[in-house]
């Protein structure tokens, strides 16, 4: 198995189209259609989806290797259970990469393309780098594949973080009921791209689940939804979005 075969899929464009049309018919906040970076991000989306796999796929990095290692417990579970288990295990370590790319300078300037968005849709969870796709792979995939988790499991897993990051940068007025508030949803997620600093360094670092936030204090969910977004303290970022996708630090 290629570590890099996550491309969009079927159910990924159809979900994304109904989003789109969800967002023209009962948007968070007005908008234009073609916004300010609609077609960078549109051209992101390309990138992501077709030159990832196709340029990783000239290189034969797996990691079967991992797998040879005796960590079999796992497998002997049916496919529920281990699906659980490793949806809890990859979005802990998810959450810990995001939390990380802010605190660390050299990640974050990797990570600060996805944050220069200005306004929310449903595009804007394509506004990434080719630096954080891979410190994506590194951070997660890992540690599944020493652990052993079935590879459709895994599969499953990936399609369901793509699927749920759409939803939460969808510019949609949806917040969470208490009794599933430990599931990340867009408003929790827009006060994290939100340019108020409600929390010392952030809040909402969480990619499903919230209750990562909770347990570090970073948790933050006001009634009231955030107006404005972007970069913090005046940071800009310049330059052509191509260039930034290959090339984040400079």
């Amino acid at each position: 198995m290629n570590i890099w075969d996550f491309g969009m899929n079927r159910w990924e464009a159809v979900v994304l189209l109904i989003l789109i049309i969800l967002e023209w018919l009962m948007p968070k906040t007005k908008y234009r259609f073609f916004r300010e970076g609609f077609w960078s991000d549109l051209t992101l989306l390309f990138l992501i989806n077709n030159g990832v796999p196709f340029v990783h796929s000239q290189f034969p990095y797996t990691f079967d290797w991992l797998r040879q290692l005796p960590f079999t417990w796992l497998e002997q579970m049916s496919f529920w259970p281990q699906f659980v288990i490793c949806l809890l295990v990859a979005d802990f370590f998810r959450t810990l990469m995001h939390f990380t790319m802010h605190r660390v300078s050299f990640l974050w300037k990797i990570h600060r393309i996805h944050h220069s968005t200005t306004q929310l849709t449903v595009l804007s969870g394509f506004r990434t780098g080719y630096g954080e796709e891979i410190c994506f792979v590194l951070f997660n995939l890992p540690i599944l594949h020493l652990l052993r988790f079935d590879f459709d499991v895994i599969n499953t897993v990936f399609t369901i973080f793509a699927l749920h990051g759409h939803l939460l940068h969808s510019n949609l007025k949806l917040k969470a009921p208490k009794w599933l508030s430990f599931i990340a949803c867009p408003h929790f997620h827009h006060w994290h791209h939100s340019t108020t600093e409600a929390i010392p360094n952030g809040q909402n670092f969480g990619a499903t689940f919230t209750f990562w936030d909770r347990i570090i204090g970073k948790y933050f969910s006001p009634k009231e939804h955030p107006t404005e977004y972007g970069l913090w303290k005046g940071e800009k970022l310049e330059g052509n979005i191509v260039k930034r996708f290959f090339n984040p630090i400079f």
